[in-house]
């Protein structure tokens, strides 16, 4: 036999005793006719859908075991089922008393035994809620514990049937017989009794609050039935043995303002409207209480304390329990759409998976409260005051929210009221748009929050988790942050100005690193020590922004913002500082090193003797060479590596990429050689040019443009692009030597009247070798010469020396004036 047997075709088949249907799954199944006397079908999941239910309409099943059996939506309309085992069946996905609000005729029938023969059966503990036995024979049936609520049994025969301890509220008995059937400790409140045959019924602590009950209806007095509250009332107090007797019970607008159900069970009760006054101890469990008013009595304050009150699972939708003291309750899985606990006392109260839409906290103490799993969700048409969670004002040391659901709740002002208590959480909390104004959650765990546009205006988050959590488009503005880890938190659009993130007196700064912050805006923060190590803050806005030592390493910054901002030894370490705005800055003892400065503004930025651009020194260091990251003489070796950071947004390019790199690194050697300039630094300044130059004569080269690269070599050679006064002085001596030597040894020239000048005459007269130098500087200096030409030959190297000299001259005094003008 196989465990799954779906939609089988078996009707009007003799299987008996035959096969074993233990466990099997036999949805949507048809034994219409067939005969199943003795088959075992316990454990069997049966279970139909609501149009096409599974079909054991006229099966004989006479002494079947259907034990735990799954029974929603299955037919057994005439179907023969005596003495059959139903124990423990369950006809329904979800069973709670706030159903009972609900009109049963506006519901299919969850099970349906209409006409069905179910004398002798066993359905203790069966869940058969909205079932149909219309019609049914139930004598000597057992059913001691069942849920047979908002059931149909017109017509029914209930002879000697057994129901004690039943729960049969809001039950349709229309012309049913139920003679000789015991209904001890049954619940009947709100069932329709008003034509039934109640003849010989055993009754004991019975109750029929609201029941439809037939004319001239009487009880002896032996019986104890409970049709009003009064019927409970003893010596002004529910007596301790009927308080055993309230749950299951149907008590709509009942009044116990005046009653204590210290310790009362309430589990399952149908109490819409009701006032409730002292409960201690009292199990609310799975009952309804909407609209309930917990809050009336004078001594609310103690009444729910000490010994624990239970409301797991109970409805208490638009109920009011403002004031109410309901410290250490259980209330795991209640329903409070709309209810009031404005200023109640739930210290230590257990709220975890409970619903909140509309609920109201304000001012309530939730110290080490734990909502873990609690929602307000809504729909989208939904108007936000409708399902939004007001918690303003409240105590929440330690409190639990993890893993909540509370989009646009109200934590307004919210406290940790001692500092000895331990700060809330609200790891892996969706709160979307929740208002944390003003709030004081020092050190609490925010670790995975999602919550996109949160505020935290003028909130206090002084050493709080809010590592790898979702803030786009969140309010910082004016909040203290010190302390607070945001590593690998999305800040993207947050606003952060007058936010206080840097150190404090005895704190450190905030933790920033791999966080997200593009669009994000920061003017006028404090962000003394903060680390943005890996962070990406492109678009962000740190305008006169404190940044004094703040840590900007391999951060993205492109297009961001730092006008008038104090970075005063402030590290960028291969920072992306692409067409960054750094008009007026402070970066006075700032490491740069490896940082990309293309396209960056730096008018009116401060540097100062301790700035670095690179690893190896600061600028007031002679012995290194300022090279930046963009220079082809300085490492990284490639242009892929050079500008690695912005290789992805030039991926489409078809440009060489060694262009690209020799163009920027000249364009940024001008923003530095002017930088250099405004700050007074004119031997940066004329590095920063030479290398401007060197970049433009590589790129000329690169281009193919021969002539502008010969012009610029020749800069190069003769003066290092006018910053060489050595280099001048050194040609204009090789100069002057290099046409003594030819003055010398060529015979070119001669002594006024005399012979040439050759080498042979210097061996007779040496002293023409002091009288050619000075001629050659004379030339060279003044153009005149102190020796005579042999010829034309002589003529022509006497004129290139005399026109060299004056341009040498002049090269001399331009750079010489470049320096003084600097």
């Amino acid at each position: 036999m196989t465990e799954l047997l779906d939609g089988a075709e078996l009707a009007n088949q003799s299987l008996r005793d035959e096969l074993l249907f233990h466990g099997v799954w036999l949805r949507g199944s048809n034994f219409s006719g067939a005969s199943l006397a003795g088959a075992d079908l316990s454990e069997t999941n049966l279970e139909g859908i609501w149009n096409d239910p599974t079909n054991f309409s006229k099966t004989r099943l006479k002494m079947a075991n259907l034990s735990d059996a799954r029974i929603r939506y299955v037919d057994f309309s005439d179907a023969v089922l005596r003495e059959v085992d139903i124990s423990g069946v369950d006809s329904s996905e979800r069973y709670h008393a706030d159903e009972l609000s609900n009109d049963s005729r506006k519901w299919h029938a969850k099970v349906n035994f209409e006409g069905a023969d179910l004398t002798d059966i066993d359905g203790s503990e069966a869940i058969l809620w909205r079932g149909n036995f219309s019609g049914a024979n139930l004598t000597d049936a057992t059913l001691t514990g069942a849920r047979i609520s908002q059931a149909y049994l017109e017509n029914a025969t209930l002879l000697r049937t057994t129901l004690n301890e039943a729960d049969l509220r809001c039950t349709d008995f229309t012309n049913a017989s139920l003679e000789r059937t015991d209904l001890s400790k049954a619940s009947l409140g709100g069932s329709n009794l008003s034509t039934a045959n109640l003849e010989e019924n055993t009754y004991s602590h019975t109750t029929l609050f609201g029941a439809d009950l037939p004319d001239g209806f009487s009880i002896e007095k032996e019986h104890s039935v409970y049709l009003t509250i009064t019927d409970l009332v003893r010596h002004d107090q529910l007596s301790r043995q009927a308080k055993q007797h309230l749950s299951n019970t149907y008590l709509p607008d009942a009044d116990f303002s005046e009653y204590s159900l210290t310790g009362a069970d309430l589990s399952g009760a149908f109490l819409p409207r009701a006032r409730i006054g002292r409960a201690r101890g009292a199990d609310f469990s799975l009952a309804s209480l909407r609209d309930a008013d917990l809050s009336e009595n004078p001594d609310s304050d103690s009444r729910f304390g000490k010994e624990k009150s239970d409301f797991v699972g109970s409805k208490l939708s638009g109920g009011n329990l403002s004031g109410v003291n309901l410290s250490e309750t259980n209330m795991r899985f209640a329903t409070l759409t709309d209810a009031d606990l404005s200023q109640a006392n739930l210290t230590s109260a257990d709220m975890s998976n409970t619903y909140l839409r509309g609920t109201t906290f304000a001012g309530a103490r939730l110290r080490d409260s734990v909502f873990n799993g609690a929602s307000s969700s809504r729909s989208h048409t939904e108007d936000p005051e409708d399902y939004r969670v007001d918690f303003s004002s409240t105590e929440i040391g330690g409190a639990d929210f993890s893993e909540t659901e509370l989009p646009e709740a109200d934590f307004k002002a919210v406290t940790q009221r001692y500092q000895a208590d331990e700060s809330p959480t609200f790891a892996e909390a969706s709160l979307p748009s929740a208002d944390f104004s003003e709030a004081d959650i020092t050190g609490a765990d925010l670790t995975n929050v999602e919550a996109v546009e949160i505020s935290f205006r003028a909130a206090y988050l002084n050493g709080a988790n809010l590592c790898s959590g979702d803030f786009s488009w969140g309010d910082f503005t004016e909040t203290v942050l010190i302390g607070a880890d945001l590593s690998g938190s999305n800040l993207t659009g947050a606003n952060l100005s007058r936010a206080w993130v840097g150190e404090g007196a005895d704190e450190p700064a905030a933790d920033l690193s791999k966080a997200i912050l593009e669009d994000a805006s920061l003017p006028d923060s404090h962000l003394v020590d903060v680390d943005f190590t890996d962070a990406r803050c492109k678009d962000a806005d740190f305008k006169d922004a404190n940044l004094e030592r703040a840590i900007f390493d391999n951060a993205l910054l492109q297009e961001g913002s730092f006008i008038g901002a104090d970075c005063e030894r402030a590290s960028f370490r291969d920072a992306v500082l692409v067409r960054v705005s750094m008009e007026g800055a402070d970066l006075t003892g700032s490491n740069l090193a490896g940082a990309y400065l293309f396209g960056a503004t730096t008018d009116g930025v401060r540097i100062d003797s301790k700035t670095q651009f690179i690893e190896a020194g600061p600028i007031s260091d002679p012995t290194v060479k300022q090279w930046i990251r963009y220079d082809t003489d300085a490492p990284p070796d490639t242009p892929e590596e050079s500008l690695a950071a912005e290789h992805p947004e030039r991926e489409e390019t078809t440009e060489d990429l060694l262009n690209v790199q020799l163009r920027q690194a000249a364009s940024v050697y001008r923003r530095l050689e002017e930088l250099a300039r405004q700050n007074g630094y004119p031997t940066l300044q004329s590095a920063m040019f030479k290398r401007r130059q060197e970049m433009r004569r590589k790129f000329l080269r690169q281009k193919g443009e021969r002539k502008e690269w010969l012009f610029a070599e020749v800069q190069r050679w003769v003066f290092v692009y006018g910053e060489s006064f050595g280099r001048i002085l050194s040609i204009s001596g090789l100069v002057i030597g290099l046409f003594w030597l030819v003055y010398l040894t060529s015979g070119t020239v001669k002594r006024m009247g005399g012979t040439p000048v050759t080498v042979e005459t210097i061996a007779e007269h040496p002293s023409v070798m002091v009288s050619s130098l000075f001629h050659s500087v004379s030339v060279f200096f003044t153009g005149d010469p102190l020796l005579e030409a042999t010829g034309r030959v002589g003529e022509f190297i006497m004129i290139l020396e005399s026109m060299a000299g004056p341009i040498l001259l002049a090269l001399l005094v331009f750079v010489l004036g470049r320096r003084a003008a600097r």
